[in-house]
């Protein structure tokens, strides 16, 4: 049939497109389209079988259903509406095309892959303009810094499908699982704007991904037994390079911004986290239960006034920790539900493990939840194309959990 396939090349041309901030309208059509074809094919009446996490995806109803409520409350009518559109709405989308479509294990493959060439490519484009200076774009081609980084996080647990055994994986050695890692701290290092230094959350969330990962991994046993010594060889060597790196981000932010005391004592004291952190809470204090409406900006006017002067730094227009700024936005019913569900996902993924056929889906869904808690801790890149690739792989790993257990 002629709509199942539009509706898999236009997810797997969203995957490919996501790396790129400047995508938006792509992604857009390739969800939309997508969408429209698994409405009209009847593939939507997936979500409607026993074999379907029910309370996973009410809570996920839930929260998309959340957002457009607080049009009722909101203190900036203007920025909700727009925000809805954006996030919202597309969130939607990407969760539901994706889990929709993920009952064939043959679009595995080809997913994998246009999302890790994208981000190729997207790291590519990024070098030729910063490190050669070719302006092929007007903007950063990966949005900057901060998003690439969140996006390498988020695409860092697929990366253990190299090793797995099929069908979910390709079988290789530990050495191309070592390979495929050194790229990936190579990315999370070169991936940098004028005003900022490397990313340093980044190292801590790419760590906590793999020990997640080797964790669940020893439950699920997914590896054939004699590459798991080589597999131990590969974290522990990876665990030191990021903790060298991490500690080399820090040094060199110290060097740029704070040279008459460059020490780790003075990145701590004069961050400006803890501020907007204090700031946030008491703005939340002011619309506690409900939030002051549905948008990562919605209290811009707020955060303005923290941006440094005198350096040339982003303005500062929330509050830098995701979960602070969805309480601002949609308050404490907003807060509980968000956690409720990413604790849903948990048990899923976790109840996965002791399946042989899908125990490596487990192992991925845990170590991405763990690696997007840990990266926007510091900061908050739930939005946008960030977002948009997190709703799409918790829906295609939740979604082919729910196809074999189906079979």
């Amino acid at each position: 049939m002629i709509l199942p396939r539009v509706a898999f090349a236009t997810s797997a041309l969203f995957l490919f497109v996501a790396p790129f901030a400047a995508s938006g309208g792509i992604r857009a059509t390739c969800l939309i389209v997508a969408a429209l074809a698994i409405a009209v094919s009847g593939m939507w009446k997936s979500l409607l079988q026993p074999s379907a996490p029910r309370a996973t995806l009410m809570l996920v109803l839930a929260w998309f259903l959340l957002a457009p409520l607080s049009i009722a409350w909101t203190s900036d009518l203007r920025h909700t509406l727009e925000e809805l559109r954006a996030e919202s709405l597309y969130g939607a989308l990407a969760f539901a095309v994706f889990y929709c479509l993920a009952n064939d294990v043959r679009r595995w493959d080809r997913w994998w892959i246009a999302i890790f060439v994208g981000t190729l490519i997207a790291l590519v484009a990024k070098a030729l303009q910063t490190q050669l200076g070719l302006a092929l774009w007007r903007h950063p081609p990966d949005g900057g810094s901060g998003p690439f980084s969140t996006h390498l996080v988020l695409v860092s647990p697929l990366l253990i499908a190299l090793i797995a055994p099929r069908p979910w994986g390709f079988g290789r050695r530990p050495a191309v699982l070592a390979a495929a890692l050194a790229l990936l701290f190579a990315a999370a290092w070169i991936t940098r704007e004028a005003w900022t230094t490397p990313n340093r959350i980044v190292w801590p969330a790419l760590a906590l991904v793999f020990m997640v990962a080797i964790a669940a991994g020893r439950k699920a046993a997914f590896a054939p037994g004699d590459s798991l010594p080589a597999l131990r060889r590969v974290v522990v060597v990876s665990a030191v390079a990021m903790l060298i790196a991490f500690a080399a981000s820090i040094a060199a932010k110290n060097e740029r911004f704070y040279r008459d005391d460059p020490g780790f004592a003075a990145s701590v004291e004069r961050d400006l986290r803890p501020r907007l952190w204090v700031r946030g809470s008491s703005e939340w204090g002011a619309a506690p239960l409900l939030g002051h409406g549905f948008g990562r900006e919605i209290l811009a006017a707020k955060f303005l006034p923290e941006t440094p002067v005198g350096v040339k730094h982003p303005p500062i227009r929330h509050g830098h920790n995701a979960l602070l700024n969805i309480a601002l936005q949609l308050g404490a019913v907003g807060l509980l539900l968000f956690i409720a569900m990413l604790v849903a996902f948990a048990r899923n993924y976790a109840a996965l493990l002791t399946r042989p056929n899908v125990s490596i889906l487990g192992v991925m869904g845990l170590a991405l939840l763990a690696g997007f808690v840990t990266k926007n801790l510091t900061d908050d890149f739930f939005h946008r194309h960030n977002a948009q690739v997190f709703w799409a792989l918790n829906g295609l790993l939740t979604g082919f959990a729910a196809s074999a257990r189906r079979d």
